[in-house]
């Protein structure tokens, strides 16, 4: 089968990332090291007139020669008076030292690097560097292509700011005709895109969002670069089907509600679904001590990384960056359809605060709570998230219960 039409047919998208767990520092680093939870690891040191071990991932990367391409990105910022460089070690495979290539990328990387596996064995990554100055690292994602158009499905976008900071599009037009039905994929460890068959078995056009950035996403927050990258490819794939954004759906489950109805503000959709609905990221993060230990960390991560701290007052910030937006919209011509946890212990009062704060724009809100915390009934949600989604395809758009207009 084409490798096209086997991730088609099996949604197959292998993707992994190495997190500052597998760095290793080289001897030669005489600086102290300083970690910004599993965000960032920064070293700021002389390195030389000449390029000098900084750091590895340990993990070696296994290699099976098949032929076919794969990429590798890493989340690297420094200062100008600092130059890197990526060397990438091929060693053989029964002989750890036996080192069979070694290619040196120079830095700054403006794109992933692309590879093709064409020996058995493995690959080592380390970064060089010379210079002085500070050097800032976090994950190396090892992705493999999806065909040679795509990188987890044949065919979808990578976008990213000045910063390198990531989100993939995926469009598939299907018949063409309304409405657009966008999902924001959730928290994902594995990088890819969630909800690739559930959404082409509503039969319209959809296009899938996915944010791979921190250990399994970051809310689609970020630069303003960032965001408004994210709002234009919704508004180019309207563009595209020639709709409007009253033929517009945006949905999610868990953390993808937070990318559904932080963009729904400026694009202002006939409708939003979501499940598990997560609206306060400073308060997801500062519940994590005493509310839900352990439970979700990379909350901390996402506050300390976009607030810079992790304060009563860098919370309130946090929360207000979704508020904000939200309360200067005028959702008159939106409908939400909403199923939530009543005993949710990631954003308790999220499903309270958005009928508090939309109480006043003359919407339709369609609720379903069910019993339990956050991931306690995924199923139940699941559910209840597809039978509202056709329930608008065929009340709002003609569409039967297979995703066809009716005629």
């Amino acid at each position: 089968m084409p490798d096209d039409e086997r991730v088609f047919a099996t949604g197959g998208q292998d993707s992994r990332k190495l997190g500052l767990e597998h760095i290793r520092i080289a001897a030669a680093v005489r600086s102290s090291v300083r970690y910004e939870g599993h965000s960032w690891l920064e070293t700021e040191d002389y390195y030389g007139a000449d390029y000098m071990p900084v750091l590895s991932w340990s993990m070696n990367l296994l290699i099976q020669d098949t032929g076919s391409l794969y990429e590798l990105w890493t989340e690297i910022e420094c200062d100008e008076s600092v130059t890197y460089q990526l060397r990438l070690g091929k060693w053989q495979a029964g002989a750890a030292d036996v080192l069979m290539d070694l290619q040196s990328v120079d830095g700054p990387l403006a794109e992933p690097v692309v590879l093709k596996k064409d020996f058995n064995g493995y690959l080592s990554v380390d970064l060089w560097a010379k210079g002085s100055g500070r050097i800032r690292v976090g994950a190396l994602h090892y992705r493999e292509l999806a065909g040679t158009v795509g990188t987890f499905l044949p065919g979808d976008v990578r976008h990213a700011d000045a910063g390198g900071e990531e989100f993939f599009s995926y469009l598939d037009v299907m018949d063409r005709k309304p409405p657009l039905n966008v999902y924001f994929s959730g928290y994902r460890t594995l990088e890819g895109f969630e909800g690739w068959r559930m959404m082409r078995s509503m039969g319209a056009p959809f296009l899938l969002l996915t944010d791979p950035r921190l250990e399994g996403g970051k809310f689609y927050l970020g630069s303003g670069e960032y965001e408004t990258s994210l709002e234009q490819t919704i508004r180019d794939a309207l563009s595209e089907l020639g709709f409007t954004e009253q033929q517009l759906i945006l949905s999610g489950m868990s953390m993808g509600t937070y990318g559904a109805m932080y963009y729904s503000a400026p694009l202002r959709p006939h409708a939003v679904v979501i499940g598990k609905p997560l609206m306060n990221a400073g308060t997801i993060a500062a519940d994590e001590r005493i509310l839900r230990p352990g439970g979700f960390p990379t909350s901390l991560d996402v506050l300390m990384n976009l607030e810079g701290d992790t304060t009563d007052e860098a919370v309130e910030q946090l929360n207000h960056r979704m508020w904000d937006r939200f309360d200067r919209t005028d959702f008159r011509n939106t409908k939400f359809a909403i199923s939530y946890m009543e005993q949710d212990d990631y954003d308790p009062k999220a499903y309270e605060d958005i009928l508090l704060h939309l109480k006043d724009k003359r919407v339709q809100i369609y609720g379903k709570g069910l019993i339990g915390r956050h991931n306690d009934n995924t199923e139940g949600i699941v559910q209840w998230f597809k039978s509202q989604y056709r329930r608008i395809l065929q009340e709002d758009f003609g569409r039967d219960s297979a995703g066809e207009q009716v005629q």
